[in-house]
């Protein structure tokens, strides 16, 4: 039997032997490989204001479902640095930072405009020059501000671009839209305003890509998460924008009551904000909704109230305005539709002429206007029996079609 304990220990796991293995190879997967996990392993403590309460607690056990213990501890590390930097302001006044990212700005400024990009390349250079931190239990705020003022060294310059792709990614694919919960609002917290704002402007324009490759349910996850981040910031025109990135989809989908109702949703927010251009594009879209709405009940007073509306905002802006005058020419095809719809034909006709005034700038979009104004009044003139009108319209609007495609051919490939 003396020779049964080298034995037993073959027997087992080397992990066994070495806690620290151990410990690493039972972790979660979304603890290992990330910077917060490293502060632990290499033994740096990070501590509230009060030096009471670990912030990277609960590290080793962390199992949150959709974020990375990264992006679900970075933010709590910032949250701390900007309570404790508006803490201080009362308290002291605050010394000018001389270099680095922050250069210029007074240290507690900079702590409250810190993003979690900013943490994380603060933990990123300590773990690449960790002996001085090592074996102490640190006040967070205390060694973030010393960083800070000591020129942020080691800052890792993150492109804007770059972010987008990662805050994209998560929102799309690990994120559901059900509510707000706790850890994905602490993640976008420890993102800069601005990047927000702009991500979710991309996301706005992704519904209308995947509305024009007719993929709804693509247009749906992009509102969304769009929508979410207008909520997160309490930012009403962002908001505005997605009821009506939320009618547009509606629409595609046939449905046409909900789409009417996200456009109002849109206006009233837009009415308060007092945003001219916005209320002349959703009236128009909400005119447009009314309009299919109305083929069955034959009602169109909605649609050509709306349209109205539209256009009496719209008249402040010149007939040689390259980006609103695209616009008026839509307004008045979508009203010359609602004339077409009561076969009030000279009512019809008269409007589209009308439209077609606003389609002499330069532009790919404006010829794709005048293309449509012109097969919608030879429309009319076979409604009326113009036969000779009917052909001639037709045969310009297959041209100036083709001009729209020539130049829209310039566009892609610059």
């Amino acid at each position: 039997m003396k020779n049964a304990l080298p034995f037993i220990f073959l027997l087992l796991p080397i992990s066994f032997l070495f806690a620290q293995d151990y410990e690493d190879f039972h972790l979660n997967s979304k603890v290992k490989n990330t910077l917060v996990y490293d502060m632990y392993r290499l033994n740096v403590g990070m501590y509230d204001v009060q030096g009471t309460e670990n912030l990277l607690n609960g590290i080793t056990n962390y199992d949150k479902e959709k974020l990375s213990a990264d992006e679900y501890f970075i933010p709590k590390l910032l949250e701390e640095a900007i309570y404790v930097a508006k803490l201080m302001r009362e308290q002291m006044e605050s010394p000018v930072v001389e270099s680095g990212r922050f250069a210029g700005m007074d240290l507690f400024t900079a702590m409250e405009k810190s993003t979690y990009w900013d943490v994380y390349s603060f933990l990123t250079y300590i773990k690449a020059k960790p002996d001085k931190y090592q074996g102490v239990n640190w006040k967070f705020s205390e060694i973030y501000a010393t960083w800070v003022d000591g020129g942020t060294p080691g800052f890792i310059e993150m492109e804007t671009q770059e972010i987008y792709v990662k805050v994209k990614e998560k929102m799309l694919n690990e994120w559901g839209f059900d509510a707000k919960r706790d850890f994905e609002m602490n993640f976008l917290r420890g993102i800069d305003q601005e990047i927000l704002r702009g991500i979710a402007s991309e996301f706005r324009s992704d519904v209308d890509n995947a509305l024009n490759e007719k993929k709804t349910g693509e247009a749906y996850k992009y509102y969304h998460a769009a929508e979410k981040i207008a909520r997160f910031m309490d930012d009403q025109e962002e908001l505005a924008w997605c009821h009506h990135k939320h009618g547009r989809i509606c629409m595609a989908d046939e449905l046409s009551e909900h789409g009417i109702e996200a456009y109002n949703e849109a206006l009233k927010i837009f009415k308060d904000t007092d945003n001219i251009g916005a209320q002349i594009i959703v009236y128009n879209d909400l005119g447009n909704a009314y309009n299919i709405s109305a083929q069955t009940s034959k009602d169109f007073t909605s649609a050509i109230r709306s349209l109205e509306k539209s256009l009496s905002l719209s008249k402040g802006f010149p007939k040689d305005d390259k980006v609103m005058s695209p616009v008026t020419a839509l307004i008045y095809r979508n009203l010359g539709d609602s004339y077409m719809g009561l076969e009030n034909f000279k009512k019809a006709l008269e409007t589209y002429q009308t439209g077609l005034e606003y389609t002499n700038v330069k532009g790919a979009i404006a010829l794709k206007r005048k293309a449509t104004l012109e097969m919608k009044i030879s429309i009319v003139h076979e409604a009326l029996g113009n036969t000779m009108l009917q052909k001639e319209f037709e045969n310009k609007a297959v041209n100036t079609y083709k001009e729209y495609e020539t130049e829209q051919a310039k566009v892609k490939k610059s």
